[in-house]
């Protein structure tokens, strides 16, 4: 049976890479991130797919290498979303101003 772990660590870089290189030294079977501090992962994916633990990122955070300093990235069509949202804006709102709010970054 397999069992998730989840990991969140504060925005402190040094801290994201410890809790990542913790996975890997307690020896997760699989690793998936959100590398919201993109190519400031690689070593951290590098280590753990040098021990053989697959890495895959998603939600189109972009690391350099996918296939070759880690596994695969996961993640949507974000110009397919945006297209999508778009048309359901003019159909369902027509006109007048809008507002888009993200998360804590």
């Amino acid at each position: 049976m397999a069992t998730a772990q989840y990991s969140r660590s504060v925005r402190a870089e040094t801290a994201r890479y410890q809790t990542s290189r913790a996975k890997t030294s307690q020896g997760a079977d699989v690793i998936v991130s959100y590398p919201d501090i993109a190519d400031g992962y690689l070593p951290v994916y590098k280590e753990a797919t040098d021990a053989g633990i697959p890495v895959s990122t998603y939600a189109w955070g972009y690391v350099t290498g996918p296939g070759e300093n880690y596994n695969t990235v996961v993640g949507e069509d974000t110009c397919a979303l945006g297209k999508a949202f778009a048309e359901i804006m003019n159909e369902q709102v027509g006109s007048g101003q809008i507002a888009l709010l993200g998360g804590d970054r």
